[in-house]
């Protein structure tokens, strides 16, 4: 059986712990335009590889 939490606290961070830098901490970060542009221009071949299958 698998219990869920209901009551879970309300968590905050403080602001002054919160990095001023959107870029850094855990979690997802910011990508600038230039580096999605940058990706999307070799998509085909790079994204959807895998190490485990041909290519």
């Amino acid at each position: 059986m698998i219990a869920y939490v209901t009551d879970a606290p309300d968590i905050r961070i403080p602001a002054e712990l919160l990095p001023s830098d959107g870029r850094f901490g855990s979690g997802p970060s910011k990508v600038r335009p230039e580096q999605v542009a940058g990706l999307l221009s070799v998509a085909d071949t790079y994204l959807g590889t895998s190490h485990r299958q041909a290519r």
